[in-house]
């Protein structure tokens, strides 16, 4: 009989994860082919075969294939145990069978593989991965946003816990079975390597209703934005937003939001060449220049006419457990300069404050700065609508990014820096806090005496 793949449970989880990491094996490396032999079988290609020491071992990796896909389109991907080649009848993806009788199926259409089995592993758009036993099978996103995912026990678990949690989001929606791990890893800025496949993921199989989840929706327009090109990200925005009934052709919509006109910069030096501004989406990162070593951060708000709200830039220093370590890593009004004095903050007018930070003077353990703004009375993020931060390097402006979506929140994480690779990086983050300054604080492990 044939069963759907089943949900795999924290502890199962946790199992797979130890038979798949177990030292002196490679079985991730032999999970990449399985997992993108299944794709193309549940895409109508033939049915995978897989020798296995005996059926508890094949319940494993017909586990790992469980969490590395949707919860909800488990019942996509049919697998089976089974002893002969005469039990398959029923349209089976991925088929186990004892090692012992691997040989059975010699001669057939399907993607036979062996457990133990030599596999070369290939390169997507270059070189397919290649059997022992002659078989080329395509490289897919599949594998490659799983081998982002399968660092370590504790990378794997969050992920799949993140997985699970953005699944149940579309509890209405039928998604695909790779949608919510590519939204897990555009949420995980260190899975940079696989940030284009799951750019394309977003891109091709997002569901209509991400637009009604404002922040994961903007995380995909950064995502698709970071792996695809400013341009394709924008018109994927607009394509959702329209919804599923395309309008008619002689229609032109007006865009779902209009942006504010850009804040004028200083009048350039015509003798010196400017760099052209470039603006981030909500979760997309740009490397800073490597001469980059102070920069400057501005942000600014459109206070009420009425009643103007009392708003304050923070910053946290932020060591590589991305909390902070001391007092002096958590910046704010009553203590604007931490860090030894590489970050400084400074009010600029009644609606505009700044960050200047000294790269060159942070102490290596500092591995990330992740700048806020909060308000410490009365009223929301919403009366402030749209807000503006502009990066600077030796003050000429590099790149911005703006805020339109402000609602309830009284604490905000607009963007932040952090090292990749050995170098500095921005990016748009404009995630909000209903709980004010206590609760940013605290989510970077300040302790604090009351709400903030």
């Amino acid at each position: 009989m044939t069963h759907s793949v089943p949900e795999a449970g924290r502890e199962a989880r946790a199992e797979i994860l130890d038979f798949l990491l177990e030292s002196g094996t490679w079985r991730t490396g032999l999970l990449s082919v399985l997992l993108d032999a299944v794709s193309a079988a549940v895409e109508g290609g033939p049915v995978v075969v897989l020798g296995v020491t005996d059926e508890r071992v094949g319940r494993l990796w017909v586990g790992a294939v469980s969490m590395l896909s949707a919860p909800s389109s488990a019942e996509a991907i049919r697998c089976r145990h089974a002893d002969g080649r005469e039990e398959v009848r029923d349209g089976a993806h991925l088929v186990t069978v004892s090692t012992a009788n691997l040989h059975l199926w010699a001669g057939s259409d399907g993607v036979v593989i062996g457990e133990d089995d030599n596999c070369s592993l290939g390169e997507m758009s270059i070189d397919p991965h290649q059997t022992e036993r002659g078989t080329s099978v395509a490289v897919t996103h599949w594998s490659l946003l799983a081998e982002a995912v399968l660092v370590d026990s504790e990378t794997a678990l969050a992920a799949f816990e993140l997985q699970e949690s953005i699944d149940r989001k579309f509890a209405a929606d039928t998604l695909h079975r790779l949608w919510p791990l590519a939204m897990t890893v555009a949420s995980t800025p260190e899975m940079h390597e696989s940030m284009s496949s799951a750019a394309e993921v977003i891109r091709e199989h997002s569901p209509w209703a991400l637009v009604e989840q404002t922040e994961l929706f903007s995380l995909a327009v950064g995502a698709v934005a970071g792996g695809c090109g400013r341009d394709a990200a924008v018109a994927w925005r607009d394509r959702l937003t329209a919804g599923p009934t395309p309008e008619p052709a002689v229609h032109v919509p007006d865009p779902l939001i209009r942006l504010p006109e850009p804040v004028q910069a200083p009048t350039p030096n015509p003798a010196v060449a400017q760099p052209e501004i470039r603006t981030l989406l909500m979760g997309e990162a740009a490397d800073l220049s490597a001469d980059t070593v102070r920069l400057g951060c501005s942000v600014s708000w459109t206070q009420p006419r009425s009643s103007p709200l009392e708003v304050d830039l923070v910053a946290f220093l932020l060591d590589e457990s991305r909390t902070v370590s001391t007092d002096e890593d958590f910046v704010f009004y009553n203590s604007p300069v931490g860090g030894g004095g590489a970050v400084a903050l400074s009010v600029l007018t009644p609606e505009a404050q700044r960050v200047d930070i000294d790269f060159g003077a942070l102490a290596p353990r500092y591995h990330r700065v992740a700048l806020g703004i909060v308000i410490t009375g009365p009223g929301s993020f919403s009366q402030l609508n749209p807000l503006r931060i502009v990066l600077t390097d030796n003050e000429v402006p590099v790149a911005d990014s703006i805020c339109t979506h402000g609602t309830t929140e009284q604490a905000m994480i607009v963007g932040e820096f952090y090292i990749r690779a050995g170098r500095w990086r921005a990016r748009s983050v404009w995630q909000g806090y209903d709980g004010g300054l206590a609760a940013l604080a605290t989510s970077y492990g300040v302790v604090v005496d009351g709400p903030g």
